[in-house]
């Protein structure tokens, strides 16, 4: 398992100001491993939310860069915008040593969001099926299926409650993501940033007063 922590920010608490998002990577039993930084400018976070272009710089203990992730901007960011249209889907692009090896992107749906995982080659890898209903304040997890394309379940995306304690002030995020080990290391991180994504999502944008000081999130057999 790998457990990625959102780090909350002392702004957010106090004045509701988006912050650029910064993460830190620890394997199960605590060891650190990478550190995830954002990239992004001040006016889009607090205009756009969610739908901000950004990148995330996914970097070693040695600070070198081992993933790139890049999001673009979304345009269309109300209730009824709906993603069959390929400027309004939520994408994610994952790069190392600046050649994509593939994205992950919201795929239409009007009755449950999914998603698609694919490589650089255009081949889907993976599907991934959101909850009908998320339970981030209600005391229970959410739970994102990922299906390969037989449809055998092969990895799940587990977004933890964290206690009611923690579910305020800011929405800083603490993840895990657990992986098959037999998975190719591609798959593995191309998974990994679908987690960015569905951060981003579904837990970006929620009022501060009503998220978490620390989140889990679990992607597992």
């Amino acid at each position: 398992m790998i457990i990625v922590k959102q780090e909350a920010e002392l702004l957010e608490a106090f004045i509701n100001f988006e912050t650029a998002n910064q993460y830190r990577v620890y394997d199960e039993i605590g060891r650190f491993l990478l550190q995830v930084g954002e990239e992004s400018d001040c006016l889009t976070r607090q205009c756009c939310t969610s739908g901000r272009a950004h990148m995330l710089h996914v970097m070693d203990n040695n600070l070198n860069e081992v993933l790139t992730l890049r999001s673009p901007w979304r345009p269309c960011m109300g209730p009824f915008c709906f993603a069959c249209c390929d400027p309004c889907s939520h994408q994610i692009h994952v790069y190392c040593c600046n050649k994509r090896i593939g994205y992950v992107e919201e795929s239409c749906s009007l009755i449950q969001y999914t998603f698609r995982v694919y490589r650089d080659d255009e081949n889907p890898v993976f599907t991934i099926n959101a909850p009908l209903c998320r339970w981030d304040a209600c005391c229970c997890d959410d739970v994102y299926y990922v299906y390969d394309y037989q449809g055998s379940a092969v990895a799940q995306i587990r977004k933890k409650f964290a206690g009611i304690g923690k579910e305020v002030f800011t929405d800083a995020d603490t993840f895990g993501v657990q992986l098959p080990r037999h998975m190719h290391v591609l798959d593995k991180a191309l998974l990994f940033a679908a987690t960015f994504l569905i951060d981003f999502m579904f837990y970006e944008n929620n009022n501060k007063s009503d998220n978490m000081m620390d989140r889990g999130i679990q992607i597992g057999r």
